[in-house]
């Protein structure tokens, strides 16, 4: 519950540093099934609603950490992620360096 609401304060502060350790801390509670996969599409789809640089890396790596999980438990879910960065990659609104990590 801490790690959410600490995850929800930097990512307000856009603290890509602190945001992106403590996504990977929650994917590997994730993993370890010790947080429900809801949750990990819950941190995608808040990162992604409003696509920046930083969420979207933020995004990316949170994906790679949770992703074969996902693909597991919830196909579905992780498709439309999956279409959410294709939109993304296809408007073009991000950095192009930001494109190539996706």
């Amino acid at each position: 519950k801490r790690v959410i609401f600490q995850f929800r304060r930097s990512y307000k502060r856009r603290d890509k540093t602190t945001a992106t350790a403590l996504a990977k801390f929650i994917a590997h509670l994730v993993n370890h099934q010790v947080a429900h996969e809801l949750l990990a599409l819950q941190v995608l789809t808040v990162l992604l609603e409003q696509p920046t640089d930083d969420s979207v890396e933020v995004a990316v790596s949170f994906t790679k950490e949770v992703g074969q999980i996902l693909q597991e438990l919830s196909p579905k879910g992780l498709h439309a992620i999956m279409e959410r960065f294709r939109g993304i990659l296809h408007d073009g609104d991000i950095d192009k360096r930001v494109q190539y990590t996706i």
